[in-house]
């Protein structure tokens, strides 16, 4: 393929552009909300997951908390809706240690919330 000299500073401008805006999307979708202090994000500083209804997606976006975790916080409110957000200290991981240390109970406390309304637990759920 044969371009002139115009057109390759075009179709270079464009492939810069075109990566330039993956990059930018890939990093905000990376970071998520472990990047919105970093970055000001004002939306994604207001977005608090309810831990009683949040997905796993949703709550492994959150600093500090990864697969593990966010599944272990699901079988939790499974067994037991949360009522305060003070609760993730009780989460356990299948091993039985907890799945988040103090320093990062800390943080999530002011990432989530618990809704007024508790969702129904499943029957025949056990631990």
């Amino acid at each position: 393929m044969s371009f002139h000299l115009e057109q390759r500073e075009t179709l270079a401008l464009l492939v810069l552009f075109f990566v330039a805006g993956v990059m930018a999307l890939g990093i905000r979708g990376h970071f998520g909300f472990r990047g919105a202090a970093q970055t000001g994000c004002a939306d994604l500083l207001r977005y608090k997951p309810d831990l009683n209804s949040a997905t796993e997606d949703e709550l492994n976006l959150l600093s500090g908390v990864g697969p593990r975790a966010a599944r272990a916080v699901i079988s939790y409110r499974e067994m037991k809706p949360f009522a305060n957000v003070n609760e993730l200290a009780e989460v356990r991981l299948p091993d039985g240690k907890p799945a988040f240390d103090s320093e990062t109970l800390a943080k999530l406390k002011t990432f989530v919330t618990v809704s007024a309304e508790k969702p129904a637990t499943k029957t025949g759920y056990s631990p």
